[in-house]
């Protein structure tokens, strides 16, 4: 048996789920703005503490979007 024989007749017995990343993907770039700018104010010595909770907000929504993903509640 070849390996693509091989790996067609396991596949047959494997449910194929298909997952529209768009909203995680979204999500990740948002934060990874957010992350861009804190880090260009820290670069810049105009940085103070400030309030990250839409930066944890964002991060928590991936979270729940990747765990979503996986059919366990």
């Amino acid at each position: 048996m070849t390996l693509t024989d091989y790996l067609i007749a396991c596949s047959r017995n494997t449910e194929i789920k298909v997952t529209d990343l768009s909203k995680v993907l979204m999500e990740l770039k948002r934060i990874g703005n957010n992350i861009n700018q804190i880090a260009r104010k820290v670069n810049s010595k105009r940085f103070f503490f400030g309030n990250f909770n839409s930066v944890i907000e964002g991060q928590r929504k991936i979270y729940d979007a990747i765990l979503s993903l996986t059919g366990d509640d």
